[in-house]
């Protein structure tokens, strides 16, 4: 799941907010 990455936009900037890998997000261990 370290290959599905999350990438969160607010108010149209150049770079994420938020970028990571979505088993980080959800706390999920190796």
């Amino acid at each position: 799941m370290r290959s599905i990455v999350i990438r969160a936009y607010w108010d149209d900037p150049k770079h994420p907010s938020i970028e990571c890998p979505l088993s980080d997000l959800m706390g999920f261990g190796q």
